[in-house]
């Protein structure tokens, strides 16, 4: 069965490093990049256009900012963001408003590709740099005295944060969807968790998904 083509859109309002983006994704046999934009109207239009699986998406754009773009586009493709930024409360905000993976402009472009590969799968991915840092900079919750979690509850844990549906979950547990969802809110309330974001990032800090 041949592989499938992952069909990807590259946005960066900078011309060099676009170019170099396209170039390294098209040495890859399984990645197409079936458009390029500079700016943020321009992205959108392009996604609702083409329908890529993938668009690449440098968050610092003129015109419209990239998380608004990001906001915009989120329920039409999967977005991998692109930024020199590092700070939890950005990359936070990026996966709120729906990015499937977060790399920094530092990571390599084996990095880069890995993360639209496992995107394109199904699943999320933090770059290592960011996932070093996040680890470093925060303490877990269960060191601090949060409540265990059970097993079944550290299983819906990885899974969620693989991206995981409900539905899929209880598929591959041989549970309902509404008692996954009472096991996310069970495991969220004994973490402090508030959101998706911070599931992954619970998850990422303490090796239960590698990023």
């Amino acid at each position: 069965m041949p592989e499938q083509t992952i069909n990807v859109v590259v946005v960066d309002d900078h011309a060099l490093m676009r170019d170099g983006l396209c170039r390294i994704l098209t040495e890859h046999r399984r990645i197409r990049v079936v458009g390029e934009a500079a700016e943020g109207r321009e992205a959108i239009a392009l996604v609702r256009n083409l329908k890529p699986d993938i668009l690449v998406l440098d968050l610092m754009l003129p015109t419209i900012d990239g998380l608004d773009v990001l906001s915009q586009v989120a329920n039409e493709t999967h977005v991998v963001a692109l930024s020199m930024r590092n700070d939890e409360g950005f990359v936070a905000e990026t996966l709120r408003r729906g990015a499937w993976a977060y790399v920094t402009k530092e990571s390599s472009a084996q990095e880069l590709v890995a993360a639209i590969d496992m995107v394109h799968g199904g699943k999320r991915y933090i770059g290592k740099a960011l996932a070093r840092c996040l680890m470093t900079t925060a303490c877990t919750k269960t060191e601090n005295g949060r409540e265990a979690l059970t097993p079944r509850e550290m299983t819906v844990l990885r899974l969620c944060a693989d991206g995981s549906t409900s539905a899929a979950i209880g598929s591959k547990l041989c549970i309902s969807p509404r008692t996954v969802e009472m096991h996310r809110k069970n495991l969220m309330q004994k973490l402090g968790l508030r959101s998706q974001a911070d599931l992954l990032r619970y998850a990422i800090r303490n090796r239960i998904v590698s990023a």
